[in-house]
């Protein structure tokens, strides 16, 4: 079902940010980002955390724990 929005024209970039930012904060943890994997496209248990630790470590520039949309 997530592959068939993904393909529709609609679909976003914002409207995947919100897959993950369950409680609409702005940003996401790393646990938020392995539960979105894990109930949205059933991969959470492929992802280890320490791909996880190394995705933040990349992309969380401020060095917070979470990614913002931005």
């Amino acid at each position: 079902m997530k592959i068939d929005l993904a393909l529709k024209s609609d679909f976003n970039l914002i409207d995947a940010f919100r897959l993950f930012d369950v409680n609409s904060c702005g940003f996401i943890s790393k646990q938020d980002l392995v539960d979105g994997l894990q109930m949205n496209l059933n991969y959470g248990e492929a992802i280890s955390p320490v791909d996880v630790a190394l995705l933040f470590k990349r992309m969380d520039r401020d060095n917070r724990g979470r990614l913002t949309f931005n």
